[in-house]
């Protein structure tokens, strides 16, 4: 399925597309709470798989910076998935469900330049998780920002969790 994007590029993501699947799973590793902005991104090596949250008490909108290396060519890929630790809506209201946040995932060169923006990865079941892929146009370090859709949207975000699969893929 190929899509556009908001930073005028297009990309070739799908849930087929999205390794959800890998042969050896990635240990889960807690987010850095102090990484709600370029300054203070969390630096991943690739692969890695981060438990966050948007339920950490900081400035509105609440972004998620993380750091990758990649080298020009490389393909950075990143997607949010489900974290299994995220707390029920209600614990008097199970029907309610768990507070998984709906996330909208980008990708940043290291000269600033948003490369991919990604809101829901198209034909996954659920609408609440995000995937980027992006081409590596130069060496240097890539940010990938994780932010909630209703903070984008309509300023104001709900909390929730999430987990953040960042990889470095070869040519």
């Amino acid at each position: 399925v190929r899509h556009a994007d908001t930073c005028g590029g297009t990309s070739e993501l799908s849930a087929d597309a999205v390794p959800l699947e890998r042969p050896e799973p990635l240990a889960r590793q807690p987010e850095a709470l102090a990484n709600h902005a370029p300054t203070t991104a969390q630096r991943l090596s690739a692969p890695s798989r981060i438990a966050a949250s948007t339920q950490h008490a900081h400035p509105s909108p609440p972004l998620d910076h993380f750091v990758v290396s990649a080298r020009a060519g490389e393909r950075v890929l990143a997607y949010t998935l489900e974290n299994p630790d995220a707390p029920m809506i209600d614990p008097l209201q199970p029907e309610l469900g768990y507070e998984h946040a709906d996330t909208i995932v980008h990708i940043i060169a290291p000269d600033g330049t948003p490369l991919a923006k990604n809101d829901d990865v198209p034909g996954a079941p659920d609408g609440h998780f995000s995937a980027a892929s992006a081409r590596a146009p130069v060496d240097g370090d890539y940010t990938v920002v994780v932010s909630p859709y209703y903070a984008e949207r309509y300023g104001f975000y709900r909390h929730g969790a999430y987990d953040l699969v960042v990889d470095v893929l070869d040519r």
